[in-house]
């Protein structure tokens, strides 16, 4: 029973730690397409 519990918790810390690098994934490049319109919207400012 101990062994189910040990490897259960296991199986959750990985598909946390998936879950929290497809989020940051993500969220990077999120911000580099952000950056990248505000790049284009300045240089057609000028």
């Amino acid at each position: 029973m101990e062994k189910q519990a040990a490897e259960a918790a296991t199986s959750m810390k990985a598909v946390e730690n998936t879950s929290l690098s497809i989020v940051t994934r993500v969220m990077r490049e999120t911000l580099q397409r952000i950056e990248a319109s505000q790049r284009d919207g300045a240089q057609l400012r000028r």
